[in-house]
């Protein structure tokens, strides 16, 4: 009577899943936009008046994230940009990394070279 069925609930929660486009996973992000326009260009070659009532809904739902406060991250350009910004960025810590433990390696050995060997 009060209680939602649990069915119900899955299904939003299957459904908040499919269409959360937020998040700094841009791989992911990019898999989804692509997989929605995918999506909509198959049902647009079926049925076109369809489509359009699936892009409609996506539209006001995007629109209301967006007017809750909540960052839509559904723009394919910018989220390659970013990803490739991302792996950029990734590759330049790794450089800085990599010499870091190569000067760390070079002043160990510098100091053991210079330490007296103790005589007994």
């Amino acid at each position: 009577m009060g209680c939602p069925s649990i069915r119900s609930h899955l299904q939003t929660a299957k459904k908040d899943r499919a269409l959360k486009l937020t998040g700094r996973d841009y791989k992911s992000l990019i898999a989804k936009v692509e997989e929605t326009k995918a999506t909509i260009a198959k049902v647009r070659e079926a049925d076109p008046h369809k489509a359009t009532i699936m892009e409609d809904e996506l539209k006001w739902e995007k629109t209301l994230k967006r007017a809750a406060g909540g960052k839509v991250k559904d723009n394919l350009e910018m989220l390659k940009k970013a990803l490739a910004k991302k792996n950029k960025l990734k590759e330049r810590k790794k450089e800085k990394w990599e010499n870091r433990e190569k000067k760390s390696d070079g002043e160990k050995q510098t100091a053991n070279e210079n330490r007296n060997p103790r005589q007994y």
